[in-house]
Order: C-alpha cells, then structure tokens, then sequence
C-alpha cells in the first residue's frame, strides 16, 4: 500500500529489494531544515522508524516518528539497532570573507563540519558493529563549485567530502558504509541566498527527498559512496 505522505510503495520497495524493512530503524540528525523534514515524510511508513534529532522543537512525535530536542550533539546516544543515520546539518549565507568576523567564521565551520563529524563519531560508537550501517551526509555541489562569495561554506562542505571518502577508506573491510549527499541548490530558504542562481536549475524539495527517499531505501543492495543530484535544465520550446 502506498505511504499517504509520499505515495510511495515502501514496503513493496522493500519487497523488492530483498530488505526486511520491519527491523530497520533510522535517524536523522538536523531534522529541522526543509529538506530534512521532507525526507522524514517521505521515508515515513509502518515498516520504516525513524528517530529524529534537532534543536528545535518539532511537535508531537508519532507512531513512526520519534521527535527529540537536543542541545549537546557530543553527548547524542542513538539506539543501539539503528542502522541508518541521515546528517542533514548546515548553514549557508554568503559575501566577502572580509564581511565575517571570527565568531561568524568559527559558526560556520562548527554546524558544516564539526557538528556532523561529531555526530558521526556518536553514531559508529553507539550501534552495533555486528549489522550493515549506512551513514548518509548532506554535503553540497559547492564542494565542486566553489563560487565567489561562498568561501566559508564551500570549504566547510569540501572538508566534510573529505571526511566521507577518508572514511569509507578507513571501514572498507566492513560493512560500516558512508555516502555523500551533493545537490545542486535547492528551492528552499537557504537556496534563495545563493547569488545569481539560474531559477532552472532550482531542485524542488519534494522532488529531492522521493528521490533521496527511494535511493536510502535500496541502499543496503549496493553501495554509492556518493549520490550527486542537480537539475536538468529545463526550457519551453514555442
């Protein structure tokens, strides 16, 4: 039956792939974003739990949601029989590297680099090692880009690529697997502060998060150390 949030047929999805979805249980760190809340949705069903963290207060949790209000991510203890972790941290602004003061600069490295790195450690040291782990983290297309204006967040975003691929260096003889998520900008808040950006090339949320959805969902068949989404062009022909 399809979920009534996303239409999507996970169990069918599950099926299909040869996944016992019933047993799997899945964080998402950073839930707050509109990204990340999308992606609670659609991978939401009776077959998929999901645990979510964030600093905002996100409502009442649900049978298949669980909401949780942290303040300290060094100290976040994930249920020993998670098996996926979803890292959705970020921040963007942009300018002049002159324009941010050292507290500014510190900010930005702590919530693109620091903090997902901490949650990473917390997961690895808190789960069991004995199953197949999939961490996925929102990196971004301007770890590739690196436009003027954005040095602060392209660099932050080039690190935490950098952290994904030394450690899928580091457990490559295990089943511990880690998958960068690169999109282009989104058409959302945080998408709307990047300078000249060609409103074609806008991924819609919804569409990102089906698509994040179904890849996550398929994700202990195979192994994609990195998942790089962008728009197509789109253009009206007369």
């Amino acid at each position: 039956m399809p979920d009534p949030e996303s239409g999507l047929d996970l169990g069918h999805i599950a099926r299909e792939s040869g996944l016992e979805l019933g047993m799997r249980r899945i964080a998402v760190v950073g839930a707050s974003s509109s990204i990340a809340r999308t992606l609670v949705d659609n991978l939401n069903s009776t077959e998929v739990k999901i645990i979510a963290y964030s600093r905002k207060d996100l409502g009442s949790s649900t049978e298949s949601v669980k909401y949780i209000k942290i303040d300290d991510y060094s100290n976040l203890d994930f249920p020993s029989d998670v098996t996926q972790l979803i890292v959705c941290n970020g921040f963007f602004d942009t300018g002049p590297i002159a324009s941010f003061d050292s507290d500014q600069i510190k900010n930005f490295y702590r919530v693109n680099l620091e903090i997902p790195t901490i949650v990473i450690r917390r997961f690895l040291a808190t789960t069991r090692v004995d199953v197949k782990r999939d961490i996925f983290v929102f990196g971004s297309a301007a770890a590739y880009d690196m436009g003027a204006s954005t040095a602060l967040y392209s660099s932050a975003k080039a690190g935490l690529r950098a952290l994904v691929v030394s450690l899928n260096n580091e457990f490559r003889d295990s089943d511990t697997k880690f998958s960068l998520i690169s999109t282009g900008t989104v058409n959302n808040e945080m998408g709307s502060k990047v300078p000249e950006q060609d409103p074609e090339t806008l991924i819609d949320v919804q569409d990102l998060a089906e698509e994040l959805a179904r890849r996550i969902l398929h994700f202990a068949n195979f192994f994609e150390p990195e998942i790089v989404i962008r728009r197509r062009r789109m253009q009206l022909h007369k």
